[in-house]
Formats: C-alpha cells, structure tokens, sequence
C-alpha cells in the first residue's frame, strides 16, 4: 500500500533513557505515528528540553 509522496527512509529511533520520561514518551509517540509534521515537532519537543534542561 503505497500512497502520497515517499517518505524519506525511516530510521529506527532509539531514545536515550538519560532523557526526561516526559520527552521520551513523546517522543516515542510521535516516532509511532510517523506523521508529515514529525520534524517540526520533534525540534519543538528538542527545543523545550533543551531549555529546561539549561534553565536546572
């Protein structure tokens, strides 16, 4: 079943566990659905860690 444009290669994701559960889980999420906004979403998730984890 192929339909709309070909999706890049999709890469397995393997999530550190050093990451914040939180951040883990949503990011496992998002890698389930597979969606087209995966990487602006991804970089948002990314960004508010990144920020949390600066501002501790």
């Amino acid at each position: 079943m192929k339909r709309g444009r070909p999706k890049a290669a999709v890469k397995k994701v393997t999530i550190s566990t050093t990451v914040d559960p939180t951040v883990a889980k949503k990011l496992s999420n998002l890698a389930q659905k597979n969606h087209r906004s995966i990487s602006g979403q991804l970089s948002k998730i990314l960004e508010d860690w990144i920020v949390r984890v600066t501002n501790e």
